[in-house]
């Protein structure tokens, strides 16, 4: 019988200019992307259909509540399709990174070269990283088997909990910190001193 293969985790590590970077892609799931890719063909299909009916001289939009009707429904439809198409191209080429230098903590999300959400945060007040495992989570049902669980890093900021990465393994959560830790020694891992 052969050894099973030790995981080798999802982060990429970097060292740049002075500041230390952490990329971690988002979790993801072939059946997701598989369901959310034919949802979309289904999406256009509804689209096109209904901008068809208010473009040409279809009977359905002659009376004014169907035309209003047909009209709210195309407003939430394509915000639904744009919601998803959103979520399949994160899924696909998105990544969560942090930025440590000396004095700040960055974190962004990323797809291809744009930043968005971004928010910076003083590393002399972050305190108590830690790995935070899933099996506490809210979002776990009753009857979820534990190996489903995942973790994330996490610190305090103040009166706030600040959650990265979330949807990694445990494991690769503490790597996360000792590495952190190794290139930024100010940072305060709850447990060590």
């Amino acid at each position: 019988m052969n050894y099973e293969e030790s995981g080798k985790g999802k982060a990429t590590f970097l060292r740049q200019g002075g500041e230390f970077v952490v990329s971690v892609p988002p979790p993801s799931s072939v059946f997701v992307i598989l369901f959310l890719t034919v949802w979309m063909g289904g999406w256009a299909i509804g689209e096109f259909t209904v901008i068809q009916q208010f473009l040409g001289n279809s009977t359905i939009v002659a009376t004014f509540a169907a035309t209003g009707f047909l009209l709210v429904w195309l407003v939430v439809w394509t915000a639904a399709g744009v919601a998803t198409a959103y979520n399949l191209v994160w899924m696909l080429l998105g990544k969560e990174i942090v930025r440590l230098s000396s004095n700040d903590l960055l974190h962004y999300n990323q797809i291809g070269g744009i930043r968005f959400r971004s928010k910076k945060y003083r590393l002399g007040t972050a305190t108590d990283f830690r790995p935070a495992a899933a099996a506490a989570n809210k979002l776990r049902g009753a009857n979820q088997p534990v190996e489903y669980d995942k973790s994330s890093v996490v610190f305090d900021y103040g009166r706030k909990t600040v959650v990265l990465f979330p949807g990694i393994d445990d494991a690769e959560a503490k790597f996360i910190l000792q590495q952190m830790k190794m290139n930024r020694p100010s940072i305060r891992i709850s447990g060590q001193s």
